[in-house]
């Protein structure tokens, strides 16, 4: 699984690689992948230098420097780039299943009281979720990319702490389970509620990443 987030990235299993970073309105000039305490980084020719200087990466004074760093490359170019980092946990939950629950297999059309694109992602793949008062409040899905079910979930504000997330993150993981699919799911370190539910379930943490990006 440490491979797939690494391809995803763009990144290469080394402790240090040159990346060409620059496209007409994106730009990411350094990615840092953690595993089991190695670091991989992958960043410009214009920083990596700096970068080969710091021992732990995700400490809070090597993001700044890191950040830093990135902004300068970034605004030298007309980039701009968002002030929040956010550490990206990535939990491995292939072989996971549990009890039956309340959770149903949604097809799209169900009336949803959430934020997301229910059609869309139904037609993305398999999507179980809680129903009530025949809405939709809480939801989990996965879409297929390279070999490997990529899981959203998301739960209505009114109906969090309930178990909700639980319930539909264990359906689809049996669900997927008869597939004997690999399935992964990653959340901003900062998301705690979405940590414990996914521990919750026996969801084992592979790696961890930051990324610097710049947008025009």
């Amino acid at each position: 699984m440490v491979d797939y987030c690494l391809s995803f990235l763009n990144m290469e299993k080394a402790g240090f690689s040159e990346r060409i970073s620059d496209e007409e309105f994106f730009s990411e000039p350094c990615t840092i992948l953690s595993e089991n305490g190695n670091f991989y980084v992958s960043a410009v020719p214009e920083i990596l230098p700096e970068l080969k200087k710091i021992e732990n990466f995700f400490s809070d004074e090597s993001l700044e420097k890191i950040y830093n760093l990135s902004e300068k490359y970034l605004k030298d170019r007309g980039f701009s780039i968002d002030k929040h980092i956010s550490i990206i946990r990535c939990f491995d939950l292939t072989g996971v299943r549990g009890c039956e629950t309340e959770a149903v297999l949604l097809k799209g059309c169900e009336e949803d009281a959430l934020f997301s694109d229910l059609p869309y992602l139904v037609s993305k793949g398999p999507v179980f979720g809680i129903l009530k008062d025949e809405r939709v409040v809480s939801l989990a899905g996965a879409v297929l990319k390279d070999g490997v079910y990529n899981v959203h979930i998301e739960t209505a504000p009114s109906e969090r702490k309930k178990g909700y997330a639980k319930a539909c993150l264990l359906a689809l993981c049996n669900y997927l389970y008869k597939e004997n699919a690999r399935i992964l799911y990653e959340c901003r370190s900062e998301n705690t509620a979405s940590v414990s539910t996914v521990a919750g379930v026996g969801g084992t943490e592979v790696c961890s990443y930051v990324r610097f990006i710049g947008r025009k």
